[in-house]
């Protein structure tokens, strides 16, 4: 069942400081890693959905890519990377995948999760097409398998081997993300997976930001879903979980937090994406149900969960809410500013920080969430 994030929701948005996260400055940040940005985090989990500890501390993956004078270009050089969470301070432990590996130009975001004999099962997002002079916006959801090496202090990953793409936008319920130029917020979505296994029963589904091809506005990212045929060990695409036809063109790096025996399904979207028409901030969104497949009801009435402080916009993206209700986001940019002008983009320019924002913490009750004290 297909539930949908309507326009109407955003008209019950509410000045709640419950919803606005506090301003960042500029001197609290310190970069993860001298000569990169990092964007797009994820812990490393297991099948179960807990977090993998190595030698006591949480291994994470992030996109990365060297610092420029372009900060957009991050977005043609990224690359999967591990991490491990210290405390307080983060270690780098290298790409994840060897150089050549993907089929695409660039890696975008994805998820890893182990089994109990430290196998490896990744789903990414490549980005482009392997060997191109110029970089296309194509994306490709591919699996991969490997194995986690733990005989040294820094960890990593071997033997891996491509599986090709487990699921294809198949231009009947998915749009085809095959544009070969584009700009952010405006090119259409089929990235950015993430696995779920439904406590109910058992049945593993994979998640994706998507783009509605049933959709009758510009305007319509999606959710969409995939759920695995044990019998064909396939996985087979399903109508999409969520859409917001008419609302927004991204819902990005979607995923499902199971808590009192409801489903919570997040998402990040960008203020600039949405109609212009309705007020929407960059932030995350939710709704709720009682069961996978829904209907979803908008958390709070609209959607919304925490938003970029209104001093500053742009502050922040990409939350990722743990099954502990801590979330974890990375630093936009803190002077960004929509340009005007008929050759200028309609999205924020300024100074992209490139770092891990501090983490906070959400209350759930019921069809309600906020940020707690």
């Amino acid at each position: 069942m297909t539930s949908h994030w309507r326009p109407d929701h955003l008209a019950n948005l509410l000045a709640s400081g419950r919803a606005e996260l506090p301003q960042l400055e500029a001197g609290e940040l310190q970069p993860v890693i001298d000569g990169h940005y990092l964007w797009d985090q994820c812990p490393v989990h297991d099948k179960r959905g807990d977090p993998v500890v190595h030698r006591g501390v949480e291994l994470w993956l992030a996109l990365s890519a060297p610092v420029s004078a372009d900060p957009a270009e991050r977005h043609i050089r990224a690359r999967l990377r591990l991490l491990m969470r210290g405390s307080p301070d983060w270690i780098d432990c290298g790409n994840l995948l060897p150089d050549g590996f993907s089929q695409g130009s660039r890696e975008w975001a994805g998820m890893l999760y182990l089994d109990d004999a430290n196998g490896a099962t990744l789903f990414f997002t490549a980005a482009g097409f392997a060997g191109e002079r110029m970089p296309s916006y194509t994306q490709r959801i591919f699996e991969a398998s490997g194995t986690l090496v733990t005989d040294a202090l820094i960890p990593r990953f071997e033997n891996w081997e491509d599986h090709g793409e487990p699921i294809r936008a198949d231009g009947h319920l998915y749009e085809l993300a095959n544009e070969g130029e584009g700009e952010p917020g405006s090119i259409k979505a089929f990235r950015d997976p993430f696995y779920f296994r439904d406590p109910a029963d058992g049945q593993e589904y994979l998640l994706f930001s998507a783009s509605d091809a049933k959709a009758a506005s510009e305007k319509n990212a999606a959710i969409g879903i995939a759920a695995a045929d044990l019998s064909s060990g396939r996985w087979v695409l399903q109508e999409p979980l969520v859409v917001g036809d008419g609302v927004t063109n991204e819902m990005e790096r979607a995923h499902i937090v199971f808590k009192s025996g409801n489903y919570y399904i997040f998402w990040s979207t960008h203020g600039w994406t949405i109609d212009p028409r309705l007020k929407g901030p960059t932030g995350l969104y939710g709704m709720v149900s009682n069961t996978f497949n829904g209907p979803y009801e908008a958390l709070n009435g609209s959607g919304l969960v925490a938003a970029n402080p209104a001093s500053c916009p742009y502050q922040g993206y990409s939350w990722l809410v743990a099954d502990d209700l801590s979330v974890s986001s990375f630093v936009d940019m803190l002077d960004g500013e929509i340009r005007s002008g008929p050759n200028d983009p309609h999205y924020p320019l300024g100074r992209f920080e490139g770092t891990f924002a501090p983490q906070f913490r959400l209350q759930l009750d019921g069809k309600n969430a906020w940020i707690a004290a």
